[in-house]
């Protein structure tokens, strides 16, 4: 029986690199407006009464409109060389849109209603930690 080392390593690395690939995959996540929208649509079957059962489906399986806007900008804050030194002028601040926190209405127009059922709510850009409020 003849056992090549140097082929158990080379196969045992790649094991290891896909493995590694593969559970790194899921942590890549950046858009999370599909689980904003199963909450929106939750909150909003629950609480809207007065509706028929044709505009609950459309709400069930229809796409809505998203619209946005921002609440907070957040900026990424420079560490200067001398990280003693009070920074008197923030002006000039690079920019983080990832991380600025929005306020987002998710809209459905069902046929037959004569007004838009809207649901409000804060998150990140990318919906992340979205919440609805009404």
């Amino acid at each position: 029986m003849n056992f090549n080392l140097k082929a158990f390593f080379h196969r045992f690395s790649l094991l290891c690199f896909a493995a590694g690939l593969l559970f790194s995959i899921p942590a890549c996540k950046t858009d999370y407006t599909e689980e904003a929208v199963e909450k929106a649509r939750t909150y909003a079957l629950e609480n809207i009464r007065g509706i028929s059962e044709t505009q609950r489906n459309y709400i069930r399986y229809t796409q809505p409109q998203i619209f946005e806007n921002t609440l907070f900008p957040r900026m990424t804050m420079p560490i200067p060389d001398e990280a003693h030194i009070k920074v008197n002028n923030i002006t000039r601040l690079p920019e983080a849109p990832h991380l600025d926190y929005m306020h987002s209405c998710i809209v459905w127009i069902p046929p037959g209603l004569d007004a838009m059922v809207v649901v409000s709510g804060e998150g990140e850009r990318s919906m992340r930690g979205w919440t609805p409020n009404r």
